[in-house]
């Protein structure tokens, strides 16, 4: 969003382990009614777009498409969003890559993947990182950007973690590793 890229729209596919669904719902046989499916919820729209949408257009400055769907799929934990950023222009030299790496250089949880890597599910579950992969897709001036996070770690008592270690003054890893 800091690039400087002129960002049309932003379409969030995000297939989440079912305990993102809430433990509730989790005990009452979510877990049994998954097995070997996958369902698309929230689709009129999910209670975290109005943030998503905010953020995006107070750091782009202008009103940005956003549309977010998110997907109950058969395991526990974990979130996989397939995140599409149209964009005006995206120059053929642009070196994607670069930009995440660089925004995230001093990030102690977040890797962008290189070299052709992908991120799962599997490789952060049980840790508060996050794992991000960015290509250019077959469709013109489209970014494609793969992010892996454990929803119950990076997303909820891992986020909570850090933030008090930043607003604390400790370093943002302690009692994370």
């Amino acid at each position: 969003l800091e690039s400087g890229l002129e960002i049309n729209s932003i379409i969030v596919d995000a297939k989440s382990g079912i305990s993102g669904a809430g433990r509730a719902k989790v005990e009452s046989t979510l877990s049994e009614e998954m097995v070997d499916d996958f369902i698309a919820y929230a689709v009129e729209g999910h209670r975290h777009l109005p943030e998503i949408k905010q953020i995006v257009e107070q750091v782009c400055g202008k009103e940005v498409h956003i549309n977010f769907l998110p997907h109950l799929i058969p395991t526990m934990t974990g979130i996989f969003a397939s995140i599409y950023v149209q964009v005006n222009d995206l120059v053929e030299h642009l070196d994607l890559e670069s930009i995440f790496t660089s925004y995230y250089k001093d990030s102690s949880f977040v890797e962008v993947l290189e070299d052709e890597k992908l991120p799962s599910i599997k490789t952060v579950r049980g840790t508060n990182n996050c794992n991000i992969a960015v290509r250019r897709t077959s469709i013109p001036n489209q970014i494609l950007i793969l992010v892996t996070i454990d929803n119950l770690l990076k997303g909820a008592s891992g986020q909570a973690m850090e933030c008090f270690n930043l607003m604390e003054g400790f370093d943002a890893t302690t009692g994370l590793n």
